[in-house]
C-alpha cells in the first residue's frame, strides 16, 4: 500500500497476544480452574481451555448432557 509510511512498513513483525489469552489468566482465571484436568501431566495451552469452556457453556444452553448414558 503507498499510503503507508516507510516508518510503519519497514517495523520488524512483532507477535501479539489475543484478548483471550489476557482474559483467561487473568479475570477468568476462576472460571478455567473449575475445568476438568487431564491425568496424563499435559497442560492445556489457552486456547484449549478457552475451547473447552465455550463448549461447556453451549451445552449447558442447549441443556446436552455430557455423559453419554443419562440420555
Amino acid at each position: 500500500v503507498p499510503e503507508i509510511p516507510a516508518w510503519v512498513a519497514e517495523q520488524p513483525k512483532r507477535g501479539f497476544l489475543f484478548p483471550y489469552q489476557r482474559w483467561a489468566e487473568a479475570s477468568w482465571s476462576t472460571l478455567f480452574e473449575r475445568l476438568p484436568v487431564n491425568n496424563l501431566g499435559i497442560q492445556p495451552s489457552w486456547f484449549q481451555r478457552w475451547s473447552a469452556l465455550v463448549l461447556e457453556h453451549w451445552m449447558k444452553t442447549h441443556r446436552i448432557s455430557s455423559s453419554p448414558l443419562s440420555a
